[in-house]
Formats: structure tokens, sequence, C-alpha cells
């Protein structure tokens, strides 16, 4: 129902009469809430990003053409569209492309409201007018589709278009009996069913045909009756050989249904079209094409010629003596004059409709020798690299297989009930090859050499990263000897060959995700401008994968093969100095992007450096983005010599991630830093580890475990007279005593806290633990002094220019004031945090704020208000446990509430 109304708000009364009719649930929205909360699971949507909250209803957000039926409008339309413009050909292909997507009556596999029965009475009008064109285009172009004619009019016997394309197919075919019989059967069914006679198109048309009126009128009166111009059938051609020079088609081809949709109406868009389809290698180039090929066939009358290049070694001379040959050639000394040949062969081809492929080509130099002139002929090239300087009709970027499709192709190649038996183990094998249909071919045979073998066994031994190019080689076929070609043609190419290739290398070895030019150019150790050259000469050759105009990346299997040559080439000494490199400057502009956020990071010499970025704006947007990356790079630095240098790193974003709420990202640091602390036997670099764990347990909900790891570093850190980390340590423990309602613990770790930061002077740590211990007055009813202490702490941090804590002291404020007894004092303080957060892009001073906010309008009757702040709570704080998510749901519903307050960790 929500894809019935898509991209528009359903209000929530109308899903729940359409749902359940007149028993709507005595519960009211609950059963529905349920409901939208399963689908959002299924659709791995946790935070509703695209199964949108709206305050009044739900909107489920779907993308162009994401949706089939989405796809076929489109498509439809476009093809109708052609079609009244002339372009009977590339009309005819959308069409078909369109009227593919079918698998049956719409919404054959659910149960129907009125609103799906109206989505459905729609789709079926849009399709019953794409037939009528389809076949509007099929007679315009002359083909013979009888036959298929019929079962048309039989599925939509009260059309009276499809019936005037039945009669002109049959006068055409010199069955004019059958047509005037046509006719008659129409008239007789509107008489029947409809008590009306066909429209005056129709008759003038029959009168026509029975009357052996001039073609030419007959041709006038079906344009009448279908608004289309008629045009000649197409010459037919005969040879003596047609040639079929493609490969078989293969049985197992899966998906690719946009990309063949492209190259079909590129093909046909015009006289002597031009495809140029690149991708990587082992990415299915060449069976894409050959499956193409056989379903053009039919509109290339006058055959294919094929031609698989095997490097820059097969000149096009010998091509084009060989098509010659192929075409009636009768030369039995072939010439050696390239530009004489190419003459001929574009002579001979110019009244043909001939298909040219030209696979796997190195270069355009290859490629404009072999163009046709002849404006019914085309022509596909494939290429591992992008033909910039090839003049085309249409260029075709193909990438690895969506998940479902390449576990379809699996499922093909190795038998759909052993994967279904093992879908879990399927889905590990399928990411392992990250959709490269030669990838996924290897394993199929690998497969079939065990028949009865676990498939899990096969998903473990891909999941090793150091063997998987090893694992993914069978007989003849190997990932790793596929891209050695491109490899060897970038590292054996004069000039900037051996830079490039070490760019190339090096961008595998950091192992991150994509990378912005800048950082690149870090750990290449080039300037900028000479660092996107490459990267852009190496994304022409489909090594790498330009995501933006500023950030690159490469496919897990390319990385792999990237690092393997890296460690072969590369000294150790060169390796660790570019992961260095990239280290200091993530370190420089993450210093620089958390000042700009105002939280807290020291100064360093190297931050006023730094250009980028400029904004707070700026520097949220990469923080997020970079932050899995900076957690792959913290993952390396440890495995480094000097592991310690990961933790200054890690102090660093540890702060953004936590009030982010990548609670996540805080716990694989805080281990990866222990671990290089205990490698180290640094005592202080463990204790402060420990605390980044401590982090992540208490956002996560664990406050038992939070605890015990808050306590372990203090313990470290009395040891070394750190008073500074002593007094985080004690800061951190009390918050924990207290969500585990050990008030008194809590009290006495605070206020020895307090001590120890007030004698260190720094004001804004005095500040928040002021705030926290007014939170444990809080927790024992004594809202007075808590109210004391968060005013105290307000107008220190007002005072300081400290908006992040702030929020957070607002925040805490309004809570206090609203267990007062005055919920409508509580709303102006807790909208001003809420404002705040959302400013910085605090998730979990956002989802404190959204409940609090809604208990006060509970406290004050307003359920309206209060249910939609509590349902944007929930999702927000879903994301750091599920304790916070079910206590929040539960808020929502008005059984409890989050009463936890906010400390600062």
């Amino acid at each position: 129902m929500l894809l019935a109304r898509r991209n528009r708000t359903t209000a929530t009364n109308y899903l729940l009469v359409e749902l359940w009719r007149e028993a709507v649930p005595a519960s009211g929205v609950k059963p529905l809430q349920l409901y939208i909360g399963r689908l959002r699971r299924r659709l791995g949507d946790p935070r509703g990003e695209r199964l949108i909250t709206r305050p009044t209803g739900y909107e489920l957000t779907v993308g162009r053409r994401e949706l089939d039926a989405d796809a076929f409008i489109e498509l439809s339309r476009a093809g109708r569209d052609s079609l009244a413009n002339g372009d009977a050909r590339g009309a005819l292909s959308l069409l078909r492309e369109a009227l593919d997507l079918w698998r049956g009556p719409a919404f054959s596999d659910v149960s129907t409201t009125p609103a799906i029965d109206a989505e459905i009475d729609q789709l079926a009008g849009e399709r019953r007018t794409a037939v009528e064109a389809r076949f509007s285009a099929e007679l315009v172009v002359g083909a013979s589709v009888l036959g298929e004619l019929g079962q048309a009019v039989r599925e939509y016997p009260l059309s009276e278009v499809l019936r005037a394309h039945q009669m002109l197919g049959l006068l055409r075919a010199g069955q004019v009996e059958q047509a005037l019989r046509a006719y008659g059967d129409l008239r007789d069914m509107y008489r029947a069913e409809l008590q009306i006679e066909p429209s005056a198109s129709s008759t003038a048309l029959f009168e026509a045909i029975r009357d052996a009126a001039e073609g030419e009128k007959v041709d006038a009166l079906w344009r009448a009756s279908t608004g289309i111009e008629p045009r000649p059938a197409p010459i037919q051609l005969t040879e003596p050989l047609v040639p079929r020079q493609a490969p078989p088609d293969v049985p197992t081809f899966t998906g690719r249904r946009n990309e063949i949709a492209a190259i079909r109406t590129a093909i046909s868009s015009g006289p002597a079209a031009v495809c140029a389809i690149d991708g990587p290698g082992g990415v299915g180039k060449t069976a894409l094409v050959v499956h193409i090929v056989h379903k053009l066939a039919a509109e290339f009358p006058d055959g294919c010629l094929y031609v698989g290049f095997r490097g820059a070694e097969q000149e096009p001379l010998d091509v084009l003596n060989r098509f010659g040959r192929t075409l009636g050639w009768a030369d039995s000394n072939p010439s050696t004059d390239l530009d004489e040949v190419v003459a001929r062969f574009r002579s001979l081809t110019a009244h043909r409709r001939l298909l040219v492929v030209l696979d796997n080509v190195t270069d355009e130099q290859q490629v404009r020798p072999l163009l046709t002139a002849g404006s019914g002929c085309g022509t596909l090239v494939t290429s591992r690299r992008m033909l910039t300087a090839l003049d085309v009709t249409a260029r075709v970027r193909l990438d690895p297989l969506p998940e479902e499709d390449a576990l379809d192709l699996l499922a093909a190649l190795g038998g759909a009930e052993r994967l279904s038996a093992e879908r879990s183990a399927a889905q590990r094998i399928v990411r392992s090859c990250e959709g490269f249909p030669l990838a996924l071919r290897i394993v199929a045979a690998r497969m079939s050499t065990q028949p009865h073998g676990k498939l899990t066994r096969l998903a473990d031994r891909l999941s090793d990263e150091q063997h998987r190019l090893d694992e993914l080689t069978s007989s003849d076929l190997a990932v790793r000897s596929s891209f050695r070609v491109s490899y060897r043609v970038v590292s054996e190419r004069g000039g900037h060959g051996p830079s490039d290739a070490r760019v190339f290398r090096l961008l595998g070895l950091a192992d991150c995700g994509w990378l912005t030019v800048p950082a690149v150019s870090a750990l290449v150790g080039m300037d900028e401008s000479e660092t996107e050259r490459r990267l852009e000469r190496l994304s022409a050759e489909h090594l790498v994968t330009a995501l933006d105009a500023d950030r690159y990346g490469m496919h897990d299997l390319l990385r792999i093969y990237a690092r393997e040559h890296s460690v072969k080439v590369d000294s150790p000494a060169d390796r660790t100095a570019a992961l260095r490199r990239l280290a200091d400057w993530y370190q420089a502009t993450a210093r620089r992007a958390a000042r700009l956020l105002g939280l807290g990071v020291a100064a360093s010499h190297t931050v006023s450096d730094m250009p980028w970025p400029t904004d707070a704006e700026q520097a949220g947007r990469w923080l997020k983005a970079e932050r899995h990356n900076l957690t792959r790079l913290v993952l390396h630095l440890v495995a480094l010599p000097d592991p310690l240098s990961a933790l200054s790193l890690t102090r660093t974003v540890i702060t953004f991630l936590d009030v982010w709420g990548f609670t996540e990202e805080v716990r694989k640091l805080g281990e990866l830093c222990l671990t290089a602390a205990r490698r180290a036997g640094d005592r202080s670099a463990e204790a402060e580890a420990l605390n980044t764990l401590g982090m992540a347990a208490f956002r996560a909900g664990d406050v038992a475990r939070a605890s015990t790891l808050f306590e372990e570093s203090l313990t470290l850190r009395r040891k070394f007279e750190d008073r500074a980390a002593v007094a985080t340590s004690l800061n951190n423990l009390g918050l924990a005593r207290r969500r585990l309602g050990d008030y008194r613990s809590a009290l006495a770790h605070f206020e020895e806290c307090l001590r120890l930061r007030q004698a260190l002077g720094d004001r804004r740590l005095v500040m928040s633990t002021v705030d926290n211990i007014g939170l444990v007055h809080q927790s024992i009813g004594e809202y007075d002094r808590a109210l004391a202490h968060h005013r105290q702490a307000l107008e220190t941090c007002r005072a300081l220019g400290d908006r992040h804590q702030e929020a957070l002291v607002l925040l805490n404020l309004g809570e206090a004031i609203r267990r007062t007894g005055r919920p409508a004092e509580a709303v102006a303080p807790l909208c001003a945090a809420l404002s705040i957060c959302r400013e910085y892009n605090n998730r979990y001073g956002m989802g404190h704020a959204m409940l609090r906010i809604g208990d006060s309008h509970r406290d004050l009757g307003n359920s309206v208000p209060a249910t939609a702040y509590w349902e944007e709570a929930a999702i927000i704080l879903g994301d750091f446990s599920t304790g916070a998510a079910t206590d929040a749901l539960h808020a929502r519903l008005g059984r409890t509430s989050l009463t936890t307050a906010s400390g600062r960790l």
C-alpha cells in the first residue's frame, strides 16, 4: 500500500482503514506501528530514512526507476514519444523493454485493498496502451507479427487500436477475408457487450479493405484509426551467406536490465550508431554484448561481424581483410593499404543492415578504421578502459552485479537448490566475489567439482583476504590473471606509467574506502594536481573507481591485488612512510574539523596549515564521511612497529564519534588501541583505551560493563599521578554508578573529580562536572540543588561560548524543571537544547531532547505532539542500544519514559 502511494505521505487513519476496514483495532495505531517497525527491518532502514515518519502518517521514498512499475511507465511513455516523433525503431526497443518487465498480473501475490486495486487498474491501463503502441511500431517497421497480434487481441478484445493493427497486418499478408472478419468480430462484441457500434475510423478502414481501395487510402485510414504515420517495410536484402560470427549466447546470463535497455536504445537511435561499453576485467562485458547481439538479430538482417581482440598486436588491417572475405571479397591477395581497405569495407557495408562487434579493444586507434558508414549499421565496442577520444552515440559503464543479480547468476551456474539450502553462505560468497561474474563463474566451477561440499567452507576460505585471489582460480580461469592484464598495460606504459602503477599499489595498501584527492596526495607524497591526473588515468583503465569529482576507491578484489603488488614491489620503509603520511594528514584535518565543530580538541601546530574544511558544516560532512576510513587507518597503524601512533589519531576523533552516535566505531577504536597499548607495554595508553571502551559500553546500554572498564582505567591512572586523566575516569565512573542507582558512590566520584578539575583550572571541565553533580541530585529527588547546579553550569558554558556543552546543560535543566511539576516551563530549555543538538548533529542529545519534550507534552495532556516526538526519539536512540530504543518505544506508547538524563563522558 505504501508502494502504491510512494513518495507521498499516507495518513495514519487512511492506513488503518485500508488495512482493517471496519475492524480497526481497539488499540489504535499500535499494531500499525509494529508493522512499520517490521517493514523497516526488512528494508534495512533502522533510522527511518527510507520509510519516513511524518507528523500525519508515513512516506515510503522510492528512487527513479527503482520500482519496476515506475521503470515500465517511464520506458512505455518514452517509447510512445519516440513513435510520435517518427522514430519507430527506437520506440520499438523501448516498448519491448517496458513490456519485458511484466512477469504476470500486478500485485498478484498480495492481498488487495481499494488503494491497491486502483493502482492495479492504472498499471493495467498503461500496459494496454504500451501493447497498442508496440504493435503500431512493429507495423511501421514492416515486421510480421500476426501471431503475436492475435494473442494481444485475445487479451484485449475491445481494443479498437489492436483490431485496426490486426486488419492492416492481415491485409498486408494478403488475407483480405480474415481482415474483414476481424472487424466483424469487433462489431459483434461491441454490440453484445457495450451496445454500441465501432468508431467511424474503424468502420472506414473496414470499408476500404472491403472495397479493395488503393494502398495509400488504406494507410491513411489506418493512420486515422491509430494516430501513427505508416512507413514502408525495410528493404529485405538477400545474400548467399549471412554472417553470424558472435559466440553462442550465454544460457545463464542474468541481470543487466538497465544496461541492456541503454545499449539497445543507443544502437537503434540513429544511422551508424556506435555504443562503447567499458568496465574492469572480469565484469562480464563480453557476455553482455554477446547476449545483446542475439537479442538484436532480427533488427540486423544482414548479420553480425565479430572480432575479439587479443591486445595491441591485433591490427585493424587484418581484421578488415577478414571481414571483407566474410562479406564476399574475392581478392586472392589482400591489400596492405589500410586506407584502401577501409574505403572498400565502408562501401561494402553502406547499404546493409549489419551489426559489428569489436570486443576487448585496447584503444581508439583499433576502432576507428573498423567503423561502418552505412545508415543501417551499428557498432558495439567493449574495452577495459574508457575510450574517451572516440566519437560514440552512447557510453555504457559496466559495474559488478548487484547482490541479488549475483545470487541469481550463482544459482543458475551452481544450482538453485544448493544455494537455497545454504543461503547465508551463498550471500557471503557473492560478497567476497563483489558481483564480478568471472569470480562467480570460478566459484561455480569449484562447486561443480565438489557437488556434496558445504558452501560454508568455501565462504570461509574466500573470507580470508590474504588468500582470496588464490581461491578464485579454476582451470584456465583466474581473477588475478584478468587484473594482471590491466595492471601490465599501466605499469609498462612509457612516461608516467610506473608512477601511475605506484599510486595504484599504495591505494590498495591503504585499505580504506573512498579517499579524497588530498588524502591520496598525502598517501603517495605528490602534489594534489599531479595526484588527480594519475587517478583520472587509473580510473579510465578501471583500476580505480571515481565516486564523484573528489573521491576515489577500488573494488575489494582489485584492492587485494594492488596490496599484493605493493608488498612485492614497494619496500617496507616505503609502505610505512606512505601510511604515516596518510595518518598525519587525517590527524591534522580531523583536528581542524573537530575544532570547527566546537568539540574541545586541543590545538595542534598542523591545524593552522590545513586550508580545509572552512566551516562547521563542511567539517561535519567530512567527519561523517571519513569515520570508516579513520577506523581502518587506525587498524593499519596498530600493526606498525610503533603502534602507539594509533592513539593520537583515535584521541582526535573519539569525541566526535561519541557525540554523533557512532558507538560501534568507538568500540572498534578502543579495542584496536587496547591491543596496541598492551603490545607496547604502555600502561598509560592502556588506561586511555579502557576508558574509550567504557564510553562505547555506556552508550550501548551495558552500564555494568562500562563501570568495570572505567574502574580499571581509574586504577591504572592513579598509578601515574596524571590528575587530568584521573579526573576523566572519576567523572565517567560517576556517570556509570549513577545509572546503576549507586548515587552515594556517584556523588563521591563527581566531588573528587570536581576538586581535581578546580585545581587544574579548566573551567569547561569544571562546568561539566558541576552539571553531572546536578544529575545525581535529580536522581535522589533534590530538585532545588539540581537546578542550582545546572544553572551554574549553564552560566559558565555560555561565558565560555561552548555551544555543544550548553545544549547538554539545557537538556538536564529542562528535565529538572519538568520533574518539579512545571512541564510548560520545561519545554523552552528542552527545545533550545534540541535546536543546538541539531546544529551540531549530536544525535544522542537529539534523541534525549525529543523524549523529554514528548514527556513534557504528555504531562500537559498534549498526546499528539508527545507521540510525534517519541516516535522520532525511538528511531534515533535505537541506533545506540536496544534498551534505549525499547524504553523510547514504551514512552511513545505512554507506558513509561526515559528518565535518565545525559551526562558528559
